[in-house]
């Protein structure tokens, strides 16, 4: 059974707090990596690559290609920040959208950076905006008790969250549940946590959020104008039905 909720009042329900024990320490760091093999791409080589061997070999090139992030969560101001930290390009890959920041402030306002198509997009939106659909699929995720989720009206986009650990924040524009995404799965990209700890507030992260709290120039799209532009381009990539 699928639940539809619009999320506009989370951002009071929620406070950014963690779940595995109070430590005192006023930052959640989340590291993440991510690849371009997502289960929608899999799927479409599968189809255009029949050889079993040949395809082997393209998946584990794509696998070998990451990106590295962290995701910082200040449990007093409620902002977050996520942020690319290193990327390991495989010769003859690149990703066609590949996140390079997502500042969300304590209102729930998100500006996120990303390179799309040889393109930079900007984009500007709010959590509340964000309607999920959950769904009663559960699985273990980094031996984390997880829910699956999908964005109404988002190109395919499925994610793995944690009440475990109860943060309304993520990877990118996964964010607006009632726990941290452990997993994030669009068309073009699987993103998925490797740790989660708590840090104490430095001199480091101040300066991180404040670099990355205002929007760099170019086009802003809202979320769905740019779920449409996403959606538009994996039409050319699918074969007709």
């Amino acid at each position: 059974m699928q639940k539809k909720i619009n999320l506009i009042c989370l951002l009071s329900l929620l406070s950014i707090s963690i779940a595995f024990g109070q430590t005192g320490s006023e930052i959640i760091k989340v590291s993440y990596e991510s690849t371009p093999l997502s289960p929608s791409m899999l799927s479409i080589m599968k189809n255009q690559v029949p050889d079993p061997e040949q395809l082997k070999g393209f998946v584990d090139v794509l696998q070998r290609h990451k990106g590295y992030y962290s995701l910082y969560i200040d449990n007093k101001t409620h902002e977050s920040l996520f942020v690319l930290d290193s990327l390991h390009s495989e010769p003859g890959v690149s990703s066609s959208g590949q996140i390079e920041f997502a500042y969300t402030n304590s209102d729930g306002e998100m500006i996120v950076k990303e390179s799309f198509m040889k393109s930079t997009i900007i984009i500007k939106d709010k959590l509340s905006d964000i309607e999920w659909d959950i769904s009663d699929e559960t699985k273990a995720v980094n031996e984390r008790n997880c829910q699956n989720a999908t964005i109404k009206n988002g190109p395919e986009i499925s994610v793995w969250f944690s009440s475990e650990i109860s943060t309304n924040r993520g990877p990118g524009y996964f964010q607006g549940l009632f726990g941290l995404v452990f997993e994030a799965d669009d068309f073009f990209s699987t993103t998925y946590v490797t740790e989660v700890k708590n840090i104490e507030k430095s001199k480091l992260i101040d300066e991180l959020f404040e670099k990355y709290k205002q929007a760099p120039d170019g086009k802003v799209y809202s979320l769905q104008e740019f779920f449409l532009l996403k959606q538009n381009f994996i039409k050319t990539l699918k074969p007709e039905q």
